[in-house]
């Protein structure tokens, strides 16, 4: 039985008024496979919002129809399910003439997939671009990075679903056993999470413990109010979402 869910909450102007936000997050569960999708619209872009809300959706199915068994086959479907969502924009921009093209529709990404099996526990993430995944343990007593955030060039700068050398970015890190508990979260919330580029603990291991002894509706709308704070806001103005996965 698999505890998750995942929030999304726009973030202020310059004014302090709402903006649109170009995050999404998703989750799926059936009762034997669960799936969170976190992306991360590039603001600077037209349709960043637009390509993260639909590479979530891509995501989803094709993991839920794939349901991979292994490492590699994991790495397979994303890449899959990447290259699908890339041609289905460009052919979308070439059809109805628009003068947009793939990279106003970039997005980083983040996902995991769990699968429960008769004699084991199938468990992957996969990355690209910034924002971070990070677990605790069975206790909730030590968190662990499983993917860090990866920057371009410059720090504001990171890499996108849409670059033509996309692949050369996904990763897919290796779970270490007991790696249950995971969240997910956008740039715009890892200024609170981190702390000298290690998980900030007095941040993470509350909100976790809150969100194990939830409700998923009470955790997610009790989240989102904090994200949506002025104190969040004070700290980072930008979307923020995260999902969460506890075993």
């Amino acid at each position: 039985m698999f505890k998750l869910g995942t929030v999304s909450v726009p973030g202020q102007d310059k004014n302090g008024d709402q903006k649109q936000n170009q995050d999404c997050a998703l989750d799926f569960y059936d009762g034997d496979v669960a799936v969170i999708v976190v992306c991360d619209g590039a603001g600077s872009k037209t349709f960043g919002g637009v390509g993260s809300n639909y590479l979530c959706r891509v995501i989803i199915r094709y993991l839920r129809l794939t349901k991979p068994s292994d490492h590699a086959i994991f790495r397979k479907t994303i890449e899959r399910a990447i290259d699908s969502f890339r041609r289905i924009i460009e052919r979308l921009c070439r059809q109805k003439n628009l003068k947009v093209t793939l990279e106003d529709f970039a997005c980083t990404m983040m996902v995991c997939f769990r699968q429960m099996c008769p004699d084991r526990t199938l468990n992957y993430c996969a990355h690209l671009g910034d924002g971070a995944i990070f677990y605790l343990d069975s206790a909730f007593e030590s968190a662990e990075f499983v993917s860090l955030p990866e920057n371009g060039e410059y720090a504001n700068q990171t890499y996108f679903v849409t670059d033509k050398n996309w692949c050369d970015h996904l990763r897919i890190p290796s779970l270490p056993d007991g790696a249950f508990n995971l969240i997910l979260m956008t740039d715009g919330v890892t200024p609170m999470a981190l702390k000298n580029n290690e998980p900030f603990f007095d941040f993470v291991r509350p909100l976790m413990l809150f969100l194990n002894n939830s409700s998923s509706q009470e955790g997610s709308q009790s989240l989102a109010k904090m994200l949506g704070s002025k104190k969040s806001m004070a700290i980072s103005a930008d979307d923020k979402s995260v999902g969460w996965l506890i075993n």
